[in-house]
């Protein structure tokens, strides 16, 4: 995934359809004259950094490792195949 599969349009940041330059000047000019909205972004940019940092990430992608190789392990074995 890339940017767009992060952020939020509104929420984390001003998303304009790709290649539509008056789009972005609008979301520029909107960022600029709304300090509410800027803030609102960047706090949430910031919340969506500190969720994604690897510290915190780190330790999801060991439970679903150990959940997954746990499972692995569980699965009834076939007996192996015995060739005359």
């Amino acid at each position: 995934g890339g940017g767009t599969d992060l952020l939020a349009d509104g929420e984390t940041a001003l998303l304009p359809p790709d290649g539509d330059v008056e789009a972005m000047t609008a979301a520029i000019r909107r960022l600029l004259d709304d300090e509410n909205l800027a803030a609102r972004l960047s706090a949430g940019a910031r919340s969506l950094a500190e969720r994604s940092a690897w510290e915190r990430v780190r330790p999801q992608w060991e439970d679903l490792f150990r959940t997954v190789l746990q499972a692995r392990d569980d699965r009834p074995r076939e007996a192996p195949h015995v060739r005359p």
